[in-house]
């Protein structure tokens, strides 16, 4: 069955009841839990009109399930409150345009935060590894050509070929009536590609990288205090506290009758915000500092959060924010895998529906 429909055989483990233990083993693990030959006995003997062979059923079992996964990802999101936005568009195989729609945000017991994806990272600890990266690369920027050189002729002769740069007929270009310059082509094939293809991606990855530099210090700017209180005087977390406040805060207008109300809305308070820090200070060890991320697990497993109610809200908004967004994109694997080449025209209901349950594996246990 497998090897007609081009089907893998092995997954990565090969243990019972283990979600990666590929489709042989999972299809026996699927049999001994029913009895298919009664089944099939009454499609053939036509005992019944609408099999669990047939698309439709397919489709609508797809569709519960799918629906059962999205009302437990609700359920989250309504708890959690507070919530990231990652969207991304992409054309698929049969040039329609999906759209992925990532919600982040911190659960009390698995919070999310290999460097960018690790426990410990927060914006302040992302924002020093973004700094010193692009300080690398432009140092390689630099530097780098050479040994890029010495990687490729080390590769072609692992592969006994040859890489030579292919020289071009230089093109003159005409020169206007008043401009006096005299502009010299470049000669050496090598040196082009150094300054059209190396040096411009390494341009464009460094204006990628110091737009999100800027994007980082400015949440740097209103949640970092928030690694570092320890080591904050008061009246500096005073102002911190009440910039944070500020940002926090919504005005919404309420009309009643002839008057018009001017209603006030803020997650927190910044002055009982900075009484939370102090005595967390006093009371707990310091074994807590610096890390924001191990703060917010210790008052989320000790049911802590009413006590610090605005330092626990301050550091949930602050660790959702991602740092990174790349989980849009790589949402985008899952939909190219189902629909392939010779599934193009599998209806968007359809697509759904599998593309939920495939990333959202871990939810459905239902």
């Amino acid at each position: 069955f497998l090897a007609e429909r081009n089907l893998a055989f092995r997954g990565s483990v090969e243990k019972i009841e283990n979600p990666h233990n590929g489709n042989f083993v999972g299809i026996i693990e699927l049999l001994k839990k029913f009895d298919p030959e009664e089944h099939l006995r009454r499609i053939s003997n036509k005992d019944i009109n609408e099999d669990c062979l047939s698309k439709n059923v397919q489709n609508e079992l797809l569709n519960i399930m799918g629906n059962a996964v999205q009302s437990k990802i609700i359920t989250q999101i309504k708890s959690a409150k507070y919530v990231a936005v990652i969207l991304d568009c992409t054309p698929d195989v049969s040039h329609q345009e999906q759209m992925s729609l990532t919600l982040r945000h911190v659960s009390d017991v698995n919070f999310m935060s290999k460097e960018f994806h690790s426990e410990t990272i927060d914006i302040s600890a992302a924002l020093s590894l973004f700094e010193k990266l692009l300080c690398w690369l432009t140092k390689y920027r630099d530097s780098g050509f050479e040994q890029v050189l010495i990687g490729v002729k080390e590769l072609t002769e692992e592969l006994e070929t040859t890489a030579e740069f292919q020289s071009k007929r230089l093109q003159k270009t005409k020169k206007q009536f008043n401009y006096e310059g005299n502009d010299e082509p470049i000669v050496d094939p090598k040196e082009v590609y150094r300054v059209e293809c190396f040096n411009q991606v390494l341009d464009n990855v460094e204006l990628y990288l110091e737009t999100r530099l800027e994007q980082l210090k400015k949440h740097t700017k209103l949640y970092g205090f928030l690694g570092r209180f320890q080591n904050c005087k008061k009246e500096e977390l005073e102002k911190h506290a009440a910039d944070l406040e500020v940002a926090l805060t919504d005005y919404t207008l309420s009309q009643r009758e002839e008057s018009v109300d001017l209603i006030k809305a803020t997650d927190l308070d910044g002055h009982m915000l900075v009484a939370e820090m102090e005595t967390f200070k006093l009371i707990f060890s310091s074994k807590y500092y610096g890390n924001p991320s191990r703060i917010f697990q210790f008052f989320s497993e000790n049911d802590r959060a009413t006590a610090f109610p605005n330092f626990f809200i301050a550091l949930r908004i602050y660790l959702t924010i991602p740092v990174i967004v790349a989980s849009g994109e790589r949402t985008f694997l899952t939909p190219n895998l189902i629909k392939t080449y010779l599934r193009s025209t599998m209806s968007q209901y359809r697509l759904n529906s599998l593309a939920i349950l495939s990333i959202e594996s871990r939810k459905q246990e239902i």
